[in-house]
């Protein structure tokens, strides 16, 4: 009787052993069965452990072709992340994660994870060209073209430049909307700026052009000055018949002036403009087909001002510094195009009138009119095509210089003298100007 309670009683040990055995076996399992993640992050998988285990539990995930992602349960804890790290797709994929057999652990039945890994998202400006000005805060818009791919968990876009500054950041709440970063448009960041919009570490979107600029700071019409300097300036654009005349009768007075040429006019004479840069002459900005700039759209207003930028590179080798509009029609968007591109607008103090057809036979009314109030910092028009322009020059150059005693010099020149500040020309300006006609 004493053997057989003795044989119960172990038995009842081993049972009760036994059992707490298996009630301490973990189970694992997934939080959920499926997730997102953009292609190129991480995704953070939950796993579940239950109970807690007593120690520190490995495991690991596989993805069904033959990549293994390690993990381990604290001691005492009832879940995990794990780092799935992904590859930027083209288009989705799906990942199906299951776990490795466990020796320390049971593996729940039918425990499978689907991962899906989305395409990065597609951004586009809603305006080609982005316009600041110092004082007021700046709005750029950005639109998603494949909205699905914005995750609530992974959604905070930044708007930068081509200094990696971050201007702006923001959450895309609603993907199918518009993204508006906004940012206070300080002195500080004046300037050009190529604006990219990022995901994380990487560029989800295009460069597009984009200016800062003080409106408040007048353009160059007449500089303030006592010295005893002033400009003549020139217009080039559709016409060269007259070139070696007006050139010959500068040089008979040691006069350089500033040429402002179209794009038209580098295309069509590019000889003439290498000649008048040998001279020692000066070269402007006229735009590149004398459209008035009232009439255009921010895009094509951006154009008309840098094609003639990436004309006078090719042909010229030099960068223009000065912009001057067609018919003298601006806006304040204007400024800041040319500003952003390291020109500044240039307007003139006297209109000689050599272009208009009602004086073709009234030179000295021309004369007259480029005679007329003249004093230091004047800036005085004429035009490559226009009527008489060679005789009116050889006669008002040496009023100019001898009877007011003034000797004309190219426009920056004329604003060095009293510190006139021109704006910097960006260092990647050529590579901008090149993908214009591309993303027409």
């Amino acid at each position: 009787m004493v053997r057989m309670l003795k044989l119960c009683a172990v038995m009842l040990l081993a049972f009760i052993s036994v059992s707490a055995m298996a009630e301490e076996t973990t189970v694992l399992s997934f939080n959920a069965k499926k997730g997102d993640v953009n292609g190129g992050f991480t995704a953070l998988v939950a796993v579940s452990a239950a109970p807690a285990p007593q120690e520190d539990l490995p495991f690991a995930l596989t993805d069904g072709q033959g990549r293994r992602y390690e993990g381990v349960i604290p001691a005492g804890k009832t879940g995990t992340d794990v780092s799935i790290a992904t590859d930027v797709v083209k288009s989705a994929q799906t990942m199906e994660l299951t776990f490795e057999s466990n020796k320390s652990a049971q593996i729940k039945n039918n425990a499978k994870y689907s991962l899906r890994v989305l395409e990065l998202p597609s951004v586009s400006f809603y305006q080609r060209v982005n316009l600041g000005y110092v004082g007021n805060k700046m709005t750029v818009s950005v639109i998603c073209n494949n909205s699905r791919t914005v995750l609530a968990s992974n959604n905070i876009f930044q708007l930068r430049d081509q200094m990696g500054v971050v201007l702006a950041e923001k959450a895309w709440k609603s993907p199918s909307q518009r993204l508006n970063f906004q940012f206070m448009a300080t002195p500080e960041l004046e300037g050009r700026h190529d604006f990219s919009v990022w995901l994380g570490d990487y560029c989800v979107s295009e460069t597009e052009f984009g200016s800062i600029t003080d409106a408040s700071r007048k353009v160059i019409q007449k500089i303030s000055t006592e010295q005893p300097f002033m400009s003549i300036t020139i217009d080039c654009n559709w016409y060269n018949s007259h070139a070696d005349e007006i050139l010959d009768v500068l040089d008979k007075y040691g006069v350089r002036c500033t040429f402002f040429m179209t794009g038209n006019y580098l295309r069509l004479f590019p000889e003439t403009a290498l000649e008048i840069k040998a001279r020692g002459h000066e070269i402007g900005n006229h735009s590149n087909t004398h459209m008035r700039q009232s009439t255009l759209g921010e895009y094509t207003r951006m154009k008309e001002l840098l094609i003639p930028v990436a004309e006078a590179e090719r042909v010229l080798h030099i960068h223009p510094r000065l912009f001057r509009p067609p018919y003298g029609d601006f806006s304040k968007q204007t400024t800041a195009i040319a500003r952003g591109a390291g020109m500044e607008l240039c307007l003139w103090t006297i209109d000689s009138r050599d272009w208009d057809p009602n004086l073709q036979t009234a030179p000295q009314t021309i004369i007259r009119r480029a005679k007329k109030n003249v004093t230091p910092g004047t800036i005085v028009l004429f035009h490559m095509d226009g009527y008489n322009t060679a005789q009116i020059l050889d006669e008002v150059i040496p009023y100019y210089q001898n009877e007011l005693g003034l000797k004309c010099i190219p426009v920056t020149e004329l604003m060095a003298l009293e510190g006139y500040e021109l704006p910097p020309v960006p260092e990647n300006v050529n590579d901008a100007l090149l993908t214009i006609d591309e993303k027409s």
